[in-house]
């Protein structure tokens, strides 16, 4: 009866009759009274969710303290309860490492075991024939006397012997009696008993060697299954200690005490690989870092794993053996598809590829999902979009995948998505923590900071151990600048899970925001601790660096940075910012070619915005070429128009051209002529500027190259590599571009003999008022003019020196000229470019000076009326 109420029961149980299944094992336990029958009942009530009631059964006859599955069921029940403390006095504190396999107890391999079992069978000593281990003639009623006794004594022994044997005696005696001749046996006739007798001997020890041989196979037998039941008990209890070790795990991580619920996870999956649910708690919960992962995945035993007979026979593979080496390296595969993306993609990849390729798992949602994880890794965001909406196609309530799902979704900007997705969560699946979740990315996405951060909130109080739900609500305080409320969240969110290194990489920038350097440094060097694979978290330490003025520690960062992004292929766009990074290393580290190289690089690679623009600008102003930076920074303007960076080097740029070109006009007129191309130059003519070889620092920090031979002719600072039309086209460029601003000028304050007259007129008044010196007269024409104009604006004094003319004796005619005059120049630069440029003259001034003082020995320039119209001497050696 008890074999059939059992498989009443289960088959109630398999089908979730849960009433028939009460109520058969209800009448099986009162027929048998085995453990193993009050588990049972107890497991359909825990299934029922009535776990009062099974606490209950499970608590009577002693059954938690004599059984392991009854007190794994037992604490169960208590955790279910949220009874914490009486779970654990129940299932103890301490961990059953003496269970834990290791190489010195691994399982024996199934052929191993048949062989010891056939052993066991044939293996005592199977005596010959005849020996008295197999035939006690003792105990054999007289059978074997009669053929040991001489051939004279054939007594009643020998008919008892033959009686025995099946023959009567009236038969052996009258035939012993009609064979003999005067009482004489005949000799054939003994020689023929003696025959039947052995013979019959052999037939006899044959069956007893059978008989003992059977007995035997029955007894190894016996003993196998005796211990195949011992090993399968000590399987299942083993098992149930891992279980245990588990439940341990998440009492103690329900009070909050993670380090020892780590170490219970781990010793349950030492116990017993196949623990998946604790093996599932490290890696979701994020409870090892990405190293700790590694290595303790390698540190496990996968030989222990088990399989049945009937198992391994099923399996396909040539020897029981191979089948269980198969089994462990299918678990170990499976396994490592779970761990960190940061650490050995190349172990993953080749996992995932013989999963797929040899178990046709290539479409499993947990494959699919793992792959999904390491494109988000890289920052293949559309990648691994797809891989998540084909998880969720095939299971649209998979709530496992969500989490991942909706942050591509938010990186990708796709808020229509993001609101049909929470809706039908929040329809069909209001219990579920990734439903407000899905809600609180939405609002996150939409700029609704507030109402992101109560569904944040609402999420993290349905799962106190929700990950994401903890980062996203400190996102929104983040997000409002609120810095102290963030820094909170996020260290809430570190002491939760201490695997991960986000939540540091997050408090370092937090305070970064606030200035707080040391700190900041700190709280990277501890997320850089746990992983050193993490593109974004290198870029961060670079940041901090650069901002402690350590550029070169800065630059070495983000090369790292861009070396990591590229060894774990990641999408060159996602990794701009860290390349950006690296170029304004270069340009404080003032190694501008090789920033130039890297904004060159961003910009050819996508990231067209106004700040590359920009700071290529400030590097070509910063290598002294205005002209092509003035381009760069019309093309940032373009990008944005308002940029006040881009806009205030702009008229630096334009104010560098000019004064470029203003410092020429200043140095004379065109008839000077160049000297040659050897090693010196040529000086200038008798008003002209001597050439100067020292770079001078202007405003904006970078050098100026003043040439040499910039007096009577123009000649270029040429490389020793460029050849003579090289220079000379050079030259004329720049000739044409100096003529070109000196016309703007013309025409600017109104030139002719007009323009001319008035700025002599001008002069004079100055000269007379001791208001400085001119370094070039004006000459005649409109270029006179503009020139004369120049040297009032460029000269050294106060400005309001151009404007004293207002209160000559000339009267009210001076002055509206002196005012036209000063609105002209207003109208071509303002004041803070005159500014500039009067440095910028005597800057230049100096220089002359200095350099005029030490070229004694080069050539001398010709003289003439006025300075600036003698000839140029010969080039200096």
């Amino acid at each position: 009866m008890e074999p059939f109420l059992r498989d009443w029961r289960q088959d109630a149980l398999n089908k979730a009759q849960y009433d028939s299944a009460i109520f058969i094992g209800d009448k099986l336990l009162a027929l048998t009274g085995a453990d193993e029958d009050a588990f049972w009942l107890a497991q359909v009530h825990f299934a029922m969710g009535n776990y009062t009631r099974a606490q209950a059964l499970l608590s009577k006859s002693d059954l938690i303290a004599r059984n392991a599955s009854c007190r794994y069921l037992a604490a169960h029940c208590l955790i279910k309860q949220s009874r914490f403390d009486d779970a654990l006095a129940v299932l103890g504190e301490r961990n059953p490492t003496h269970l834990i396999p290791t190489s010195a107890n691994k399982r024996k391999a199934p052929s191993g075991a048949g062989a010891a079992g056939s052993g066991n069978g044939g293996g005592e000593k199977v005596h010959p024939a005849g020996s008295s281990s197999n035939i006690n003639p003792s105990n054999e009623r007289g059978a074997g006397s009669g053929p040991a006794n001489p051939p004279g004594n054939h007594g009643g022994k020998k008919s008892t012997a033959f009686g025995a044997g099946g023959k009567s005696s009236t038969t052996a005696k009258g035939h012993a009696n009609s064979r003999s001749i005067g009482g004489v046996p005949d000799r054939g006739d003994r020689a023929g008993a003696a025959s039947s007798l052995e013979s019959r001997r052999r037939e006899r020890e044959a069956s007893i060697e059978a008989e003992a041989a059977a007995a035997a196979a029955a007894a190894a037998a016996a003993s196998a299954a005796a211990a195949a039941a011992v090993a399968a008990a000590e399987a299942s209890n083993r098992r149930y200690e891992a279980g245990m070790c588990y439940l341990r795990g998440i009492c103690y991580a329900k009070q909050n005490v993670f380090d020892r619920a780590k170490e219970c996870y781990k010793d349950a999956v030492r116990i017993d690989v196949q623990c998946f649910e604790a093996f599932q708690q490290l890696t979701k919960n994020q409870l090892m870092a990405p190293d700790e992962e590694w290595e303790f995945l390698e540190s496990l035993n996968f030989d222990s794993i088990a399989m049945s007979p009937l198992a391994a026979s099923e399996n396909g593979s040539t020897s029981a053996e191979d089948a269980v080496q198969e089994a462990a390296d299918f678990t170990r595969m499976l396994y490592s598809t779970r761990l960190s993306k940061y650490r050995n993609p190349e172990t993953f990849a080749a996992a995932a590829e013989s999963l797929a390729s040899h178990y046709r798992l290539g479409n499993n949602a947990d494959l699919l999902l793992a792959r999904a994880d390491l494109a988000y890794t890289q920052c293949r965001y559309e990648d691994a979009l797809a891989l998540t909406s084909a998880v969720l196609e095939e299971d649209r309530y998979n709530f496992g995948a969500y989490p991942l799902h909706l942050a591509c979704l938010f990186e990708l900007r796709m808020k229509n998505v993001l609101f049909l997705v929470a809706h039908d969560l929040a329809d069909q699946h209001p219990e579920e923590p990734c439903t407000w979740l899905a809600v609180g990315v939405y609002y996150f996405a939409t700029d609704r900071i507030a109402e992101a951060r109560r569904y944040f909130s609402k999420a993290s109080m349905m799962d106190a151990h929700y990950g994401p739900a903890w980062i996203g609500f400190a996102h929104t305080f983040a997000a409002e600048g609120e810095h102290d409320q963030a820094i909170s969240a996020y260290s809430t969110a570190a002491r939760l899970f201490t695997g991960t290194h986000l939540p540091q990489v997050f408090l370092g920038m937090q305070h970064h925001a606030m200035n707080n350097m040391t700190v900041a440094e700190e709280f990277l060097k501890t997320a850089y601790s746990l992983c050193r694979e993490d593109p974004l978290l290198l870029n961060e330490m670079g940041v901090v660096c650069y901002h402690q003025d350590r550029a070169k520690d800065a630059a070495t960062l983000f090369r790292k940075a861009l070396e990591v992004a590229d060894d774990m292929d990641c999408d060159p766009q996602a990794w701009l910012s860290a390349r950006i990074n690296l170029g304004h290393a270069y340009r404080r580290m003032r190694l501008f070619r090789e920033a130039l190289a890297q904004f060159d690089e961003v910009l050819r690679l996508g990231g067209k915005n106004s700040a590359v623009f920009s700071a290529k600008g400030l590097i070509l102003l910063e290598r002294g070429r205005p002209d092509e930076a003035a381009v760069v920074l019309h093309e940032a303007l373009a990008i944005r128009p308002q940029d006040p960076i881009a806009t205030d080097l702009l008229n630096k740029a334009l104010f560098e051209m000019s004064v470029s070109n203003n410092v020429l006009q200043l140095a004379g007129g065109n008839s000077g002529s160049a000297g040659s191309l050897g090693t010196g130059a040529g000086a200038g003519g008798s008003g002209g500027m001597p050439g100067s070889t020292d770079d001078q620092e202007n405003s904006l920090g970078y050098d100026i190259d003043m040439g040499q031979g910039l007096g009577g002719g123009f000649e270029a600072a040429v490389d020793d590599d460029m050849d003579t039309a090289t220079a000379a086209s050079f030259e004329n460029d720049l000739l044409q571009k100096r003529l070109a601003a000196r016309q703007q000028l013309v025409d600017a304050v109104g030139g002719g003999p007009a323009a001319a007259a008035r700025a002599t007129r001008l002069k004079q008044k100055r000269k007379s008022k001791g208001k400085g010196n001119s370094l070039g007269a004006a000459g005649g024409g409109d270029e006179s003019a503009s020139t004369g104009l120049m040297e009032g604006i460029m000269e050294g004094g106060d400005p309001e020196g151009v404007d004293g003319a207002a209160g000559s004796s000339e009267g009210n005619d001076a002055a509206v000229r002196d005012r036209q005059q000063r609105a002209a120049r207003n109208h071509y630069m303002s004041a803070q470019l005159q500014r500039q440029m009067r440095s910028a003259a005597a800057e230049a001034r100096r220089a002359v000076h200095e350099a005029a003082a030490a070229r004694g020995a080069g050539g001398g320039g010709g003289s003439g009326a006025h300075p600036g119209d003698g000839d140029g001497g010969g080039g200096g050696e």
